[in-house]
């Protein structure tokens, strides 16, 4: 009998993050139920995922981390068990990429698991998420080129059902489990929940509710970034962009209080999100994948809320107070790290000053002299 292999695939601003926060968390209890969630460090899955995707080809940005695909695999195959694999990059695997993973794992039984969630919410979700990677983008741009499913687009392939059907085709149908997205009224522990439930894992026996989650920001906040982005020339390197997704916008963005929540009042926009929300829900039930959850979960209110007419505009004053507490809060933060600097330095020259003195005492103590004034003190003794 073949042991199941639960791999995830995403796709993006479905809950991945959390689910994979707490896969890592609970790492210890699943393994001692004999769930392995494999990988020696936590980056290990994504090295390993990005390797099988892109092969050489990596991202600008990323370090490719040769030989990590194999060693996940030689670590799942080498366990006596299931085993749980999750990364949204597998949602955009072609052709190529999901016969190689079969391949590899053929003495295993593939599970695919498949989060998602109403279209409407990713395409809000998204936004912010295309600012911090450096797009140049208007949120009406944003909406109109997810409306017309843009080609280029990868979230909107993955919007369109590409993802679902190519993994839906190599499973029987009822080890494709789609898992629902609950809405935000819902306790936030009910996707871990219902995540348990596909891989065989009693969540009440660790931790159920997740830390970290991806950072969104307000109207102002998408703004600045916006602007941001658009006087990015030669000289702004990967590493620069890499500062605005893990410092500037999760530390100073993300934490302002009293953001406005970015908003699709368009009524014809989120009316056309509704009917391609439903033609996917509707694929699903048709197509008879394992639903865990409710596909009335996807359901899109296509009456936008009652805004102020203002409430998508950004004003000077606000931006000019944004960048200015952006300002501020960088020289604070680099006023930090550079006393930290200061300490290790001051540190380091200690050391180097304690090993330069053991090696002078040790240089005195292999003279013939010392030798013999030790040999006469041994000698009394």
């Amino acid at each position: 009998m073949k042991h199941p292999l639960y791999v995830h695939v995403g796709p993006p601003r479905t809950g991945t993050t959390a689910v994979q926060q707490l896969l890592w968390t609970n790492r210890k209890q699943l393994n001692s139920e004999g769930i392995r969630v494999p990988g020696r460090v936590r980056g290990l899955q994504f090295a390993a995922v990005t390797e099988l995707v892109y092969g050489v080809g990596v991202p600008a940005g990323e370090q490719a981390r040769p030989g990590s695909w194999a060693e996940l695999t030689g670590e799942v195959l080498a366990h006596d068990g299931p085993a749980v694999i999750s990364h949204e990059r597998l949602s955009t695997s072609d052709e190529a990429t999901v016969a190689r993973l079969l391949e590899d794992f053929a003495a295993r039984e593939l599970h695919i698991i498949y989060t998602i969630r109403d279209l409407l919410a990713i395409v809000l979700s998204a936004y912010p998420a295309m600012l911090k990677r450096g797009r140049v983008l208007t949120f009406d741009e944003h909406v109109a080129r997810a409306a017309a499913g843009v080609p280029e687009e990868q979230v909107w392939k993955n919007r369109a059902g590409n993802a679902l059907r190519r993994w839906g085709a190599v499973v029987p149908p009822e080890r494709m489990h789609v898992v629902t997205v609950p809405p935000p009224t819902a306790p936030r522990t009910l996707l871990w929940e219902r995540f348990c439930s596909v891989i065989g894992h009693d969540p009440s026996n660790g931790t159920t509710e997740a830390t970290r989650t991806n950072e969104s920001v307000g109207v102002v906040e998408a703004d600045f970034l916006n602007r941001l982005n658009s006087l990015a020339g030669e000289d702004w390197r990967p590493e620069h962009q890499q500062f605005v997704r893990r410092v500037l916008t999760p530390r100073l963005l993300s934490q302002r209080e009293g953001q406005r929540r970015i908003q699709l009042t368009d009524r014809e926009a989120r009316a056309a999100l509704a009917r391609q929300t439903q033609a996917l829900a509707t694929e699903i039930g048709t197509r008879g994948f394992h639903v865990v959850g409710d596909l009335s979960d996807l359901q899109v209110e296509i009456d936008p809320p009652q805004l102020d007419p203002d409430h998508d505009r950004v004003t000077e004053q606000e931006f000019s107070e944004l960048a200015m507490s952006c300002t501020r809060q960088l020289v604070q933060m680099v006023q930090v790290e550079r006393a930290k600097t200061e300490r290790a330095q001051a540190r380091n020259e200690r050391l180097q000053g304690l090993a330069s003195a053991l090696k002078r005492a040790e240089g005195r103590w292999r003279s013939p002299r010392v030798r013999r004034l030790a040999r006469r003190i041994a000698g009394r003794s």
